[in-house]
């Protein structure tokens, strides 16, 4: 092919093929056989984009590396389907690949994923990405809330440790009635784990 028309993103074309399977080789290719690259161009945004969701991390490395960049609003769309879908392989690559991003509070919506499935690793790696400890839900209740409704008593205590609020939970009336935060307590008061989170809150500051 001679032109970018006939090499394009669109779907099912061997430029996207080889983006989403990580066939570099392929890709450095196309581009020798006429493939229009400006680094800072939608299409080459978008590409970079669904290399990383695809995982092709040969292939997003070398678009990086050639001066693609993209801003939050390309890759928060991806980024809410991964954890939404419980994707966390693919939330790895974004953090990996998007360092630093401007727009951190995308990665808000994940951390807010992370403590209500109980992927307890994710947490401090979201929060020094840019998420906000103390950020809301859509029903605006605070992450740490979330954590403690989940059951997730182990979540609750690294958010607080990294910044959450304790203070932004006033109403226990909704937990004390949560199942899964009461089989997390075995017996403990609810009382008793507030009071120790909130010496924890203070231990930090």
């Amino acid at each position: 092919p001679q032109n970018d028309s006939s090499i394009g993103f669109q779907r099912g074309t061997p430029m996207r093929i080889a983006v989403a399977e990580d066939h570099l080789a392929i890709v450095m290719l196309l581009m020798r056989r006429g493939y229009e690259f400006v680094p800072g161009s939608e299409k080459a945004k978008r590409l970079f984009t669904l290399g990383v969701w695809s995982g092709s991390h040969k292939v997003w490395k070398y678009l990086k590396s050639k001066g693609v960049r993209v801003s939050g609003k390309y890759v928060s769309g991806s980024i809410f389907q991964a954890h939404r879908n419980r994707n966390w392989p693919a939330i790895d690559s974004y953090l990996e690949a998007c360092k630093n991003i401007e727009d951190s509070e995308i990665w808000n919506g994940a951390l807010i994923s992370a403590a209500k499935q109980k992927e307890n690793g994710y947490i401090e790696r979201l929060i020094k990405a840019g998420a906000s400890p103390n950020c809301l839900d859509h029903k605006g209740r605070p992450v740490l809330y979330v954590a403690l409704y989940a059951g997730n008593i182990k979540g609750a205590r690294i958010l607080v440790k990294l910044g959450a609020n304790v203070q932004s939970i006033k109403d226990l009336s909704e937990l004390q009635r949560k199942r899964a935060l009461m089989r997390a307590l075995n017996g403990v008061s609810l009382a008793t784990l507030m009071n120790e989170l909130r010496h924890l809150q203070a231990d930090n500051h």
